[in-house]
């Protein structure tokens, strides 16, 4: 006799659950109903995150190679290249509104504040959620940018890298969820 995906015991299921898909959906149309809120149906979209290149092709969603949840990027092979572009894009921007406000007279120790708020908070947002997810290339892009930045004086001479920036954003988010 043959089992479901559903009824084989938790070790021996798959890490897809293609049976409750479309059940899923219900559920959720069925939530916003209920909350007075209207689900747009072409909204929705699915990735599957894999490294293997067979993927199981489901028909309930629009899938998509990449997607962004709360401000981070991923693409289905766990890469974060295009949130790493998009993030360097940014504070890139950003540098030019500092060259401004220096060329303003705004001193350069309130620049390094200002730094520290924009730029260094944009790039650390979420990363132990995509840093380790991030191949050496993006790294390298990364620690390249703060030494730029630190060299143009928008960054105290510090000797702490954007990795070691990354593990003190970890481990206060291990911190925070063994004490909470």
């Amino acid at each position: 006799m043959k089992r479901t995906n559903d009824e084989l015991p938790a070790r021996g299921r798959h890490c897809v659950n293609v049976n409750s898909c479309s059940s899923e959906i219900s559920n959720i149309k069925s939530l916003a109903s209920n909350n007075s809120l209207r689900l747009n149906p072409t909204k929705p979209t699915e990735i599957i995150l894999s490294t293997l290149e067979a993927r199981l092709k489901l028909q309930h969603l629009h899938q998509v190679e990449s997607i962004k949840m709360l401000g981070v990027t991923f693409a289905r092979k766990f890469s974060v290249l295009q949130h790493a572009n998009d993030i360097l894009s940014h504070c890139s921007q950003s540098l030019f509104a500092l060259q401004t406000l220096r060329q303003h007279g705004l001193p350069t120790d309130a620049l390094q504040v200002v730094f520290q708020a924009i730029v260094i908070n944009k790039l650390t947002y979420a990363s132990p959620a995509w840093w380790g997810f991030a191949s050496t290339d993006d790294q390298n892009r990364i620690e390249a940018f703060l030494r730029r930045s630190t060299k143009l004086g928008y960054q105290a001479n510090s000797k702490s890298t954007f990795a070691s920036l990354c593990d003190e954003a970890d481990e206060r988010l291990f911190h925070h969820v063994t004490y909470n």
